[in-house]
């Protein structure tokens, strides 16, 4: 059988030509796919959600904030700078008596000098016997040292206590989950406009009064302790130094105050014995030698023979 050499080269180059449009429809029909799956807003279980720009899952583009930051970028945590610490401290001290007032006034001055402020205080009666008084006063943190310095010069310091509570991770941790709730915030709040149907968009802004709830909650932690860190807190306790009890002299039985006076003067006069005979005792040794002497010389002479013829 002869072939056709021109019928064979027309019919390969229409498989060709077929192969390669069969390869360009499918890669039309795939791009059309994936550009719609993009934009499009799906219904899972009645709740609408981006299949690309929901706050959470896929790995498509990234939701935009309308100032053309993304809701990844907003969740970005800048580290802190330095440890947030929370300082909190106690005093007690005691002034002299009739000096409380004028110690009152000096803390709530010291204070308002450092920049702080008395944020509570309380004092009992000035006319019981021990009056007291006690102030809670904030100060900027670093100047909670010199405060402290200043009340200890206003009386005797009787106890002092100072903590310290490290609350950077608790605030780093804040600041993330508030950026995260604000992306997703405003990710719902596109999503609203989006909804389309009228139970959808009820769903979605029940979700959204619960992401704005969160954050208001975590605001306000976050904001406490903020303050907290950026002002020390100091308990100040004022008390009337006790003074020393005076002795009274008891009075003493007449029979028992006679025997202890008999006893003294008996005391002083046989020290005053003694001490005569202390002086005395050289007088009477020479005394005695002399004596001693002159009994030798007498005896001596009275046993000398007198010369003859006398």
């Amino acid at each position: 059988m002869r072939v056709n050499r021109k019928a064979v080269v027309v019919l390969g180059l229409v498989v060709v030509l077929l192969g390669l449009g069969a390869g360009l429809m499918t890669q039309l029909h795939g791009f059309a796919s994936s550009g719609s799956s993009a934009t499009a807003t799906t219904v899972t279980g009645g709740f609408p959600s981006q299949g690309h720009g929901a706050p959470s899952g896929g790995s498509g583009t990234p939701a935009e904030t309308g100032t053309g930051v993304s809701a990844t970028e907003l969740g970005k945590v800048v580290p802190a700078q330095g440890p947030d610490i929370i300082e909190t401290g106690s005093m007690a001290v005691s002034v002299r008596k009739g000096h409380l007032l004028s110690a009152f006034d000096a803390v709530t001055s010291d204070a308002e000098s450092e920049g702080g402020y008395v944020a509570d205080s309380s004092s009992a009666s000035q006319d019981s016997q021990a009056p007291t008084a006690s102030l809670v006063v904030r100060v900027p943190s670093e100047r909670f040292t010199p405060l402290v310095m200043e009340i200890a010069t206003l009386g005797k310091v009787d106890s002092q206590q100072q903590q310290g509570q490290d609350v950077t991770g608790q605030l780093v941790n804040l600041s993330a989950r508030i950026s995260n709730l604000q992306a997703e915030q405003l990710a719902l709040r596109n999503l609203v406009e989006r909804a389309g149907s009228i139970p959808n968009i009820l769903q979605v802004q029940n979700e959204l009064f619960s992401v704005e709830s969160e954050i208001e909650q975590l605001s306000a932690q976050q904001a406490s302790l903020e303050n907290q860190t950026a002002y020390a807190t100091l308990t100040v306790d004022l008390a009337v130094r006790p003074l020393a009890p005076v002795a009274r002299p008891r009075a003493e039985n007449t029979f028992a105050r006679g025997a202890k006076l008999a006893w003294h003067n008996l005391a002083v006069g046989g020290r005053a014995i003694v001490l005569g005979i202390g002086w005395a005792f050289p007088l009477l040794i020479v005394a005695g030698l002399g004596y001693v002497v002159w009994r030798l010389k007498r005896r001596r002479g009275a046993t000398t023979p007198s010369p003859a013829g006398s």
